[in-house]
């Protein structure tokens, strides 16, 4: 039986999807969520955890199925990330660990992003980490202002937002200013920004991509426009 199979025979997206609910009427304080989370969850309290990762992990398991199959025979998740004992185990703990940290559709859709580009063989396993662990360590609004700095060559002075990208290594100092702030220097974005943008936040972005190629070619690969990618439908309606 394939994978998403299992899914549709625990029917998990239907008793995730009720939970979630009832988990974000509670945290709204409505009454009724309340009581309807304490009946399910009082003599399992640690269920309401365990049904919010299985829609995580529901998602992305759907969404690289889709990727391997747009991508075609001989690519596959197992072979890049798992080929050995070492790696299963390795990797295995590490990615679990950084998809549990997932908390808006727009993340997974990043992350979705960059495991295309490691199936593609854009980028090695390692980045593949450090891409996904910035993503799931930020706040969706920083990673979305991230990326409309991200295809410039200007410097940015010191704000809380900007402060926040630099602590992330998405940004650095272009120099010292003997008679600024040393949280209003200014700052440039650095490789490592580069590459979460070219191949996580705005790999179907054409004007990106092609920023990114024309301003680092190694890097950028031998693609002309931005692959496609499909991080829709049924993944996005998890959240």
């Amino acid at each position: 039986m394939e994978v998403i199979e299992v899914f549709k025979e625990l029917n998990i997206a239907d008793n995730s999807e009720a939970l979630i609910d009832e988990l974000v009427g509670a945290i709204s304080l409505d009454p009724v969520s309340i009581k309807n989370l304490a009946k399910k969850t009082g003599n399992a309290p640690l269920y309401f955890r365990d049904a919010w990762y299985w829609a995580k992990l529901k998602g992305f398991i759907y969404g690289v199925k889709d990727i391997q199959d747009n991508l075609g025979e001989g690519v596959s998740i197992s072979t890049k990330l798992f080929g050995s004992d070492k790696d299963k185990k390795r990797n295995g703990t590490r990615l679990l660990a950084e998809l549990e940290k997932i908390d808006t559709a727009e993340k997974m859709g990043y992350v979705l992003n960059a495991t295309k580009s490691l199936l593609m063989g854009l980028i090695d396993n390692s980045l593949y980490f450090r891409l996904i662990d910035v993503i799931v360590d930020m706040l969706p609004e920083d990673l979305e202002y991230f990326s409309s700095i991200a295809i410039t060559t200007c410097t940015y002075s010191g704000s809380l937002q900007i402060n926040t990208l630099q602590r992330k290594g998405l940004l650095m100092q272009a120099g010292v200013d003997a008679n600024a702030d040393i949280e209003k220097q200014e700052n440039i974005v650095t490789e490592l920004g580069r590459k979460l943008d070219c191949y996580a936040l705005s790999l179907d972005n054409e004007e990106h991509w092609k920023w990114h190629k024309e301003h680092d070619e190694t890097s950028a690969g031998n693609y002309s426009v931005a692959p496609n990618i499909a991080v829709e439908g049924d993944i996005l309606k998890l959240f």
